[in-house]
């Protein structure tokens, strides 16, 4: 299989106004968060990208996999640990 091209477009166009999990490992000092995807930018300082929520916060990743519902990479440069971002299935959330 091709490996697919991590570029700002297709990160945008799989999870912007999405709702997504976004959990780490290797850091327990990160909290993983569900939120809903406002779009991702690029970072000003590394080859990488800031995702930001709805509420304004914001995540930085190093992306180096991408399947059809996650992207994930180290967290930075200067942090250790990954960091992955996950589409949410509809199905399993609960509204009250």
């Amino acid at each position: 299989m091709a490996k697919r091209k991590i570029t700002i477009e297709r990160l945008n166009k799989l999870f912007a106004g999405k709702m997504v999990k976004i959990t780490h490992t290797g850091n327990p000092r990160l909290r993983n968060q569900k939120c809903r995807c406002k779009a991702f930018h690029a970072m000003a300082t590394e080859s990488g990208v800031t995702i930001e929520a709805m509420n304004g916060s914001r995540w930085d990743l190093i992306p180096d996999k991408l399947t059809n519902d996650a992207v994930e990479g180290n967290v930075a440069n200067y942090i250790t640990g990954r960091r992955k971002v996950q589409l949410v299935e509809l199905s399993n959330l609960v509204f009250i």
